[in-house]
C-alpha cells in the first residue's frame, strides 16, 4: 500500500510540474544570414567547397505575442 501511495504521489507531482511551465520567451530560428556568409566565402576561396549544413547556425529571437508555437 505505502508503495502505491507513493507511486501515485510521484507521478502526480511530475504532472503538476509539468502543467505549471511558462510559455518560451525566445525561440531558435535559422540563422540565414550566417548560412549565406559562409556559403558565398566558401565559393569564393581558390579551392571551392560546397558545405552540408548537419546542425545549420541558429539564433535566438525574441517571440512574438502572435507567435502560437
Amino acid at each position: 500500500m505505502k508503495k502505491r501511495s507513493f507511486t501515485v504521489a510521484v507521478l502526480g507531482s511530475l504532472l503538476l510540474g509539468c502543467a505549471s511551465q511558462q510559455p518560451a520567451e525566445f525561440k531558435h530560428v535559422l540563422d540565414t544570414q550566417k548560412i549565406a556568409n559562409i556559403e558565398a566565402k566558401s565559393k569564393a576561396s581558390s579551392s571551392p567547397i560546397t558545405t552540408v549544413w548537419v546542425n545549420p547556425p541558429r539564433k535566438k529571437v525574441k517571440r512574438d505575442q502572435s507567435d502560437n508555437n
